[in-house]
């Protein structure tokens, strides 16, 4: 193991908090049927009376962070397939509002080129319609 994974591993294991707000340490069990199989238990060093003294066993742990960080990429995934569909939905909307008022534009511009008033803007005539409208 480097030395920086060696740092970042130690800091993970000092960052380990109990539920009673007391650092957890790593020990190894060295007895019964589970020996050689880690643990985490709450520290009860000195000045730390308050310790709950629970522990929990390193596998059941990392599995429980596995599920759960599995848990939370499914809902994440969830969700920004439903951010996607409205994303999705609220162009198409846009899109037909655009298209409805690019068609009336066009509707004013050319009648008001028919009428001779040339005050409102051309928007989305090309230049043919215009040069046969004036002409």
């Amino acid at each position: 193991m480097a030395a920086g994974e060696d740092r970042i591993q130690s800091s993970w294991q000092t960052d380990l908090v109990c539920r009673c707000d007391l650092v957890s340490m790593r020990r190894q069990m060295k007895s019964g049927k589970n020996k050689k199989r880690w643990y985490y238990k709450c520290c009860n060093w000195e000045g730390q009376a308050n310790a709950c003294l629970l522990w929990i066993w390193e596998d059941l742990l990392v599995d429980y962070v596995f599920q759960y960080c599995r848990y939370m990429v499914a809902e994440t995934k969830k969700l920004m397939s439903i951010a996607d569909a409205s994303k999705k939905q609220k162009l198409k909307a846009d899109r037909a509002r655009m298209t409805s008022a690019k068609s009336k534009r066009r509707a004013r511009a050319i009648a008001a080129l028919m009428t001779g008033v040339s005050a409102l803007p051309i928007v989305g005539c090309s230049v043919a319609a215009v040069i046969l409208v004036k002409a």
